[in-house]
C-alpha cells in the first residue's frame, strides 16, 4: 500500500480511519437527506405560536417582554441578591 518500509506497520490504522471516515459521511448523508425530506415533504406542526395539545412546555412564545419590564426584573433580582449576599455575611 505505501514504499516507504517504517509505514507498513500503519496499514491497519489507515484502514481503519478510512472506513470510519466512510461510516461518518454515510450517517451525515442519511441526515442530510431526513432534514430536506422533513422541510418539503414532513408533516406540518398543529400550531407555531399556540401551545399543542397535552404540552407541558413554554406557553406563550409569542408576548414581548418590555424594556421596563427588563429593568423592573433585573433590579429586583439585584436586590435579591444583595439581600443574599448580606444574609450570608452574618452567618
Amino acid at each position: 500500500m505505501t514504499e516507504v518500509s517504517y509505514l507498513q506497520a500503519l496499514t491497519p490504522l489507515q484502514k481503519f480511519i478510512t472506513f470510519a471516515a466512510f461510516v461518518t459521511i454515510a450517517g451525515q448523508l442519511i441526515f442530510l437527506f431526513n432534514l430536506f425530506w422533513s422541510m418539503f415533504k414532513g408533516k406540518r406542526p398543529a400550531t407555531i405560536l399556540g401551545k399543542p395539545p397535552r404540552s407541558n412546555g413554554l406557553p406563550q412564545l409569542h408576548r414581548r417582554t418590555t424594556i421596563s419590564a427588563r429593568i423592573r426584573r433585573s433590579c429586583t433580582m439585584a436586590r435579591m441578591n444583595t439581600a443574599y449576599r448580606a444574609r450570608l455575611a452574618i452567618t
